[in-house]
């Protein structure tokens, strides 16, 4: 039996908390149920796999965007935006597929171990892991339903999985001498650098703006605030605790059944250990002794939503079987026997991003022809939705949005004068250098803090480097100065003073391991697409893309 290091909150990773923030607050929470339409909840729905995978309803495609959302976040890949973490679940989806078909096995022990080891997630300051880190994420995610370490340990074999196959596919690759050599040159060209910080928390505009300003300016970008069009819709929900009494307790079969369905949502992660110390893999295999209370809570939990979507079904059937519209007395006499009653919800704009949302999508699909929805599943609860009208797109009234204006034109005020005085900064230490002055009197004179780093390439750079500094010293002419880049409350300068490119020859002790990156690198772009194709037949498939011609139409 694994036992599990309870660690405490005091002292939270900081990547990994924030990895979990924002996994939890996607939202990727809200499914659909699978009655598919008006009609018996039973009602058939013709089955959808993308992959392999089960891609019928919101909930199968709720499912697989998460194990891609996760998988990403313990890769280090820093996507928000719906539509990256979507393309990067079907990549991964395809690798997986390709795994199923070369025979990939599953990974040993030691292989899960060494992959936990290499996760970005999992790494300290220094680039290694930290094994207090991932004792901390075991312990955030113990209970947590979403996050749960049943299916981390799961993502964690498959992505390694995955991982094989990229190198199966990517092939030998190629490499040209100029690349070899460009890389060498990026990579041995000693420089020496000097970075200087200014504090912009006391940069103010002077006063503050005047009615007239913030009425030019509303004029000016009156776009920006137009109201989006919208659809306002009312609601009856039937919650799923509502029909958790109605609910038979669950018999021996079936608690083995459904134990036996989902087993990978019981198992166990590889457990963490002692600082310094690799994550110790043994059996996760889990038994139905060990977690079948767990079992029979979720087994009672899925029932009473079942019965909750089922209820909700045959509500709007039997509206749509004997035509009763609200306003009938019919209408209110019904939603009255279920104990239930129509709420308004707040106007839903139509916006682009409004369809990834699958209540606000199901809303939008309404009309005074269609005025009631399918069963729409969330938040634990199963609703019916009834149109009540749409709102075209309108111009805002300067009045109801005069403060989101005074922020806007606050920020504008702040962000000019912020680039006025690093302009002044940035001539002043120009001028002074040019005049003689060492580069560290001429910072100070300007109230900066300086920083320098002498004699290093990018192979071998100093312990304390500022790696922000790389991006911005590769076109900066030597001697001068760059212009402030401001983040939060900190501008920074950057000075090169040497910038010395190596001589490369063909017999540079390099060479060789250079042209095998290259060639790496090049047979992954061929992987790459390979997968983009393999992707793009997949969606067309399963009907989620159109062919490009007929997409042309």
């Amino acid at each position: 039996m694994i036992s599990w290091i309870q660690s405490t909150f005091q002292h939270h990773f900081k990547l990994v908390f924030a990895m979990l923030l924002l996994v939890m607050v996607v939202p990727l929470v809200f499914i659909y149920s699978a009655s598919g339409g008006l009609g018996s909840a039973d009602h058939e729905m013709r089955e959808r796999r993308v992959f392999g995978k089960p891609y019928t309803t919101d909930a199968d495609r709720r499912e697989f965007a998460l194990d891609g959302q996760i998988s990403a976040q313990l890769g280090g890949q820093p996507f928000f935006a719906p539509e990256q973490v979507e393309m990067y679940t079907f990549f991964r989806a395809a690798r997986l597929a390709l795994a199923d078909q070369l025979g990939i096995p599953a990974p040993t022990p030691k292989q899960v171990e060494d992959f936990i080891m290499a996760l970005p997630a999992f790494q300290g300051e220094n680039g290694t892991y930290d094994a207090q880190a991932y004792t901390r994420f075991l312990d955030n995610t113990r209970n947590n339903p979403i996050y749960s370490q049943a299916r981390i340990a799961r993502i964690i074999a498959e992505d390694w999985r995955a991982d094989q196959v990229t190198e199966a596919v990517a092939g030998p690759g190629f490499a040209l001498d100029p690349e070899v050599r460009d890389q060498i040159a990026a990579a041995d060209t000693t420089w020496s650098v000097y970075r200087a910080t200014l504090s912009l928390a006391d940069i103010k505009p002077a006063g503050e703006p005047t009615e007239a300003e913030l009425q030019q300016w509303f004029d000016i970008n009156a776009a920006a605030y137009r109201n989006p069009p919208s659809v306002q819709v009312s609601v009856v929900d039937f919650p799923a605790d509502k029909y958790r009494a109605q609910v038979a307790a669950p018999s021996d079969d079936d608690i083995v059944k459904f134990f036996e369905r989902n087993k990978a949502s019981y198992a166990k992660a590889p457990e963490a250990t002692k600082e310094g110390e690799a994550p110790v893999v043994g059996n996760t295999e889990p038994k139905l002794e060990d977690v079948r209370d767990r079992v029979i809570q979720d087994l009672m939990a899925r029932r009473a939503l079942d019965a909750a979507t089922k209820a909700a079904s045959d509500f709007a059937y039997v509206l749509f079987d004997k035509k009763i519209t609200r306003g009938m007395p019919a209408f209110d006499a019904l939603v009255a026997q279920l104990g239930t009653s129509v709420k308004p919800m707040p106007p839903l704009a139509v916006t682009p991003q409004a369809r990834n949302n699958p209540v606000t999508r199901e809303a939008l699909s309404l009309s005074e022809d269609k005025p009631v929805s399918d069963p729409v599943v969330f938040g634990g609860n199963a609703v019916v939705l009834f149109f009540d009208g749409r709102a075209d797109a309108s111009d805002a009234q300067f009045a109801l949005v005069r403060e989101r204006v005074l922020a806007d034109v606050q920020e504008d005020r702040r962000r000019r004068a912020v680039a006025a005085r690093g302009e002044e900064i940035r001539a002043q230490v120009a001028a002074a250098i040019k005049a003689g002055t060492p580069i560290a009197d001429a910072a100070k004179a300007a109230g900066l803090e300086i920083k320098g780093w002498e004699n290093f390439t990018r192979r071998k750079l100093p312990e304390d480097f500022d790696r922000s500094v790389m991006a911005r010293m590769a076109d900066l002419p030597v001697g001068e100065v760059s212009p402030m880049a401001a983040l939060g409350d900190q501008g920074t300068f950057v000075i090169v003073t040497q910038r010395k490119e190596p001589t490369i020859t063909s017999d540079d002790p390099n060479y060789a391991d250079a042209r095998t990156a290259i060639m790496r690198e090049t047979g992954r772009i061929a992987a790459q697409m390979t997968l983009t194709e393999m992707v793009r037949a997949e969606r067309i498939a399963a009907g989620i893309d159109r062919p490009a011609e007929e997409a042309a139409q």
